[in-house]
């Protein structure tokens, strides 16, 4: 069936520079859902802009990615929505892993089409992106956006951990307008050691020449690149603290390794912003394969 977004009326806004920061709830498919929505400062009076959709990690939420949003708000003049994503642990507990992830997919593709409906979003300029599973699930609405004959502009993957259908949704992901960048940390249990660059990339068609390898690795319409010592709570912001035993269970992380993380992530959506009318709008970009030469 269907999914249907209802957007409230904005509620609890809050002035962050030039950025306002939206803290609100929608209804999707008869379920509540918390979201952030950051808006650069005057928008709505002028022209379209780009926007993308961030999806967080596994038992995690939005507010981990709040620095993130704020910082593509400000630099790139970009609408940033982070929903939180539909609760994994208890289905996976009851056999229904599946169908949880599925229903955090088909939310993707609603909360990317509320987007695209916004009167001050360039609907050609919309990404997706997302953080260990939220990569996944961004993965995979990609690949629904496409077969709808919307793809988003481009894909943003930090530190992805692929589910069981994402080699399978991937192996049928047409290249993108604005490409593709995947950010590794080090090889741990927490990223399936790299499951993401070893399982689910080999998988793409050949259309996006993906050459296989290890190291950093840019092709024009896929990027990989390894933040050197990192580890995958790193991509999250530490200004939103855990409880102790999520510290315990997930480490902390360090601010000059999100920083890189975030660096790259920048760098990647303003070069997919160049392919756009909405280029001129935002901070020149520089290239994100040099990038990756400098981070090496």
């Amino acid at each position: 069936s269907s999914i249907v977004v209802k957007l409230k009326t904005m509620a609890g806004s809050a002035q962050c520079n030039v950025v306002t920061a939206t803290e609100d709830t929608a209804r999707v498919n008869g379920r509540c859902r918390k979201y952030s929505l950051f808006i650069p400062d005057g928008v709505t009076q002028g022209k379209q802009v780009p926007a993308i959709l961030f999806l967080h990690g596994f038992t995690r939420s939005r507010h981990k990615h709040r620095g993130l949003a704020m910082r593509l708000c400000r630099s790139l003049n970009l609408i940033v929505l982070t929903p939180d994503s539909p609760a994994m642990v208890l289905p996976a507990l009851i056999g229904q892993a599946e169908r949880a992830q599925a229903r955090c997919i088909n939310e993707a593709v609603s909360f990317t089409g509320w987007l695209r409906d916004l009167p001050y979003v360039d609907p050609a300029a919309v990404l997706l992106g997302g953080f260990s599973a939220g990569g996944a699930a961004a993965l995979s609405a990609t690949v629904e956006l496409q077969r709808t004959g919307a793809p988003p502009l481009g894909l943003l993957l930090l530190d992805a951990v692929p589910w069981p259908r994402t080699v399978a949704d991937a192996s049928v992901l047409q290249p993108l307008k604005g490409g593709c960048l995947l950010v590794e940390s080090e090889p741990s249990s927490f990223n399936s050691h790299l499951a993401f660059r070893n399982e689910v990339l080999p998988a793409l068609p050949s259309e996006w020449r993906w050459p296989g390898g290890e190291g950093d690795i840019a092709t024009g319409r896929i990027s990989v690149i390894r933040v050197p010592g990192s580890a995958h709570i790193d991509v999250e912001d530490g200004e939103h603290h855990d409880s102790f035993l999520g510290r315990l269970a997930w480490g902390e992380p360090r601010a000059s390794m999100t920083q890189q993380f975030q660096d790259l992530a920048e760098e990647f959506v303003a070069e997919a912003l160049e392919s756009t009318p909405c280029a001129s709008q935002s901070t020149p970009a520089s290239n994100h394969h040099r990038v990756v030469k400098k981070i090496r």
